[in-house]
């Protein structure tokens, strides 16, 4: 019973049930209490005929003695004073004592008990009209009940198969998804929630797939970014290996430089895949920016003495709650990005602010501007636009800065315009919970 036809299913015929038995226990109830009203009713005039017997001495006319049922009345001693029965039993009247068991008292005027009466329980259903009124509305119930279940069953069956099909396909097509077709329509029909779930599958099979395309992109990229310097110090070594080429300073140099490029390589590709894990945490402290950005430009100093560049700062912001380590290391990508792009005596500003309840952390430089149509894309994986192939570096810098970005739930933006310059910046929440 694990389907979610049959659960409906029987969920409805449950709920059926319990409808049928609490519409039973209400009728029963109340026509008891139509019945007791019916009986107390017929026994009141045979409580006022005992009362009038016991009050006035005699025998009464026989036309004010209902003729339907045995009647007998005693006094207060319990001493049968009066019978009569059923005309129909051929005795008539008669000085009898009877079975005392079922004696109605009678008071008079003044509430002290004058005697007792007694009489066979009128039955509600030995009455013809009663009978025929109670046939009635039994037939009337059954019908009821067997058109209401018959009715009830079709619309169940109708609403579950209606809830149970589009579950029924959108599963199929999730396995479909799992097995690697990812971008085949999603039914998207049914109850508003299941319809919520296929809107929700067919974004997930989209950015599935991008993320698919953007994976064997970035294979691609790297295979191709590890194999370039590995060919090329294999054609250098293979050169002096055959006497082709000479062994000198200056081969070895840039064999080494291939080196270096490579290692560098190597050790971004490992540093994004572990900002990428699950298992990274990030442990926010509060962090005074002054000396983060001192850190910063120290830790670049001989660079920028040697291009003569300008380095200055515009604090508006003086601390902030984030990652210290992983801070560090996204201002750093920038700042080397910065310095590496940067044309001799330029310039360089690192800037602080709040900015809609965050605080924005950039750094501007007037070198070169970024082509609209790569700057969405300096980010990703591995790219390297026409800006950047004379330039060193991994390609992954940016990358790691935006992933940092957003390990402190932020962003990475840039604005890059020709005669103006470029700006990379962090835009991180201002509350960052400290640890």
């Amino acid at each position: 019973m694990k389907s979610l036809f049959a659960r409906i299913t029987l969920a409805f015929l449950g709920v059926q049930l319990l409808f049928i038995i609490i519409l039973s226990v209400i009728f029963f109830i109340g026509f008891q209490g139509s019945v007791n009203t019916w009986q107390s009713e017929k026994d009141e005039p045979l409580r006022l005929m005992a009362k009038k017997i016991l009050e006035e001495p005699g025998i009464p006319a026989v036309s004010e003695i209902p003729g339907d049922t045995p009647f007998f009345v005693y006094d207060a001693g319990k001493n049968l004073v009066f019978s009569y029965r059923d005309r129909a039993d051929g005795r008539g009247m008669g000085m009898h004592r009877m079975d005392q068991q079922f004696l109605e008292p009678i008071y008079g005027v003044d509430g002290r008990l004058i005697g007792y009466f007694s009489s066979s329980p009128r039955r509600f259903y030995e009455d013809q009209e009663n009978a025929n009124l109670v046939g009635s509305m039994t037939l009337v119930i059954v019908v009821d009940l067997v058109i209401a279940t018959a009715v009830g069953v079709g619309l169940m069956f109708l609403f579950s198969r209606s809830l149970a099909k589009p579950a029924l396909l959108l599963s199929r097509r999730l396995d479909a998804m799992a097995a690697g077709d990812l971008l085949s329509p999603v039914p998207v029909s049914g109850a508003s929630e299941i319809v919520s779930i296929a809107h929700s599958a067919r974004r997930l099979g989209e950015e599935l797939s991008a993320e698919k395309t953007a994976r064997a992109r970035w294979s691609q990229d790297l295979a191709h970014d590890l194999r370039t310097p590995i060919s090329a110090m294999r054609a250098q070594f293979e050169g002096m290996l055959d006497g082709v080429l000479p062994i000198d300073k200056s081969r070895i140099e840039k064999n080494h430089k291939e080196l270096l490029r490579l290692e560098d390589l190597v050790m971004h590709l490992e540093e994004l895949i572990k900002l990428e894990s699950s298992e990274m945490l990030v442990n926010n402290t509060i962090i005074e920016i002054p000396g983060l950005f001192h850190d910063i430009i120290e830790r670049f100093a001989h660079d920028i003495k040697k291009q003569k560049i300008d380095v200055s700062q515009n604090i508006h912001i003086q601390n902030l709650s984030a990652d210290v380590n992983l801070l560090q290391r996204a201002l750093f990508n920038i700042f080397a990005n910065a310095i590496r792009h940067v044309e001799k005596n330029g310039k360089i500003i690192l800037s602080s602010e709040k900015k809609d309840e965050k605080i924005l952390l950039s750094v501007f430089n007037s070198g070169s501007f970024i082509p609209r149509d790569e700057q969405e894309k300096v980010f990703d994986r591995l790219y390297r636009g026409e800006y950047a192939r004379t330039t060193p570096g991994s390609g992954l810098g940016l990358t790691i800065v935006k992933q940092i970005a957003e390990l402190h739930k932020g962003t990475a933006n840039i604005d890059s315009r020709e005669g103006w310059g470029t700006r990379v910046s962090l835009m991180i929440p201002e509350n960052q919970k400290t640890t």
